[in-house]
């Protein structure tokens, strides 16, 4: 099967960040025109077809510091909608900046107001850090070093958006 949205892929962290500025670009809550809103619904429901269909394929697939690919020893419980609920919650939050750094969600800016939506979706609170996180359970972190977000970002990479006050 032919994706129309999804290109490139080699592992679960390239198919999340493609997904996440997917939504950014079609989910109808973001779309200001109502004419487009209906259409825009409909691209997002190929975009997660297609995140759903190639998630199959990618679960077990992760890059590591030296930007590797590897087949991870632990397979994930993690179904498609767990990332697509935790987006579709995150998408429409005014000042929240969302970034995805290896497989984690990474939430900054004015999040605040969103504190117990957060709890719900099962975030948790960094305090060095100011910042929401997110994590599927078996996405645990091995590592002893107490990483700064900067540090986080430069090992893992990151992708960041942020909802334009524009588009809403």
């Amino acid at each position: 099967m032919k994706n129309k949205y999804f290109k490139n892929i080699e592992c679960l962290e390239d198919l999340k960040a493609q997904y996440k500025k997917l939504c950014f670009t079609f989910h109808p809550d973001i779309i200001r025109d109502e004419s487009l809103k209906s259409s825009a619904l409909e691209e997002m429901k190929i975009v997660n077809a297609e995140y759903s269909n190639l998630f199959k394929t990618y679960k077990n697939l992760y890059r590591n510091k030296d930007s590797e690919v590897y087949t991870t020893k632990y397979p994930t419980s993690e179904i498609p909608q767990d990332f697509i609920d935790i987006m579709y919650s995150v998408i429409g939050m005014q000042g929240v900046k969302t970034e995805l750094c290896g497989r984690w969600v990474w939430c900054t800016g004015n999040t605040i107001q969103y504190k117990d939506n957060f709890k719900r979706l099962k975030f948790f609170w960094s305090t060095n850090k100011k910042a929401w996180y997110y994590h599927h359970p078996e996405d645990k972190c091995f590592s002893k070093n107490r990483y700064d977000l900067d540090t986080i970002r430069k090992v893992y990479g990151s992708k960041e958006y942020e909802l334009n006050m524009e588009l809403a």
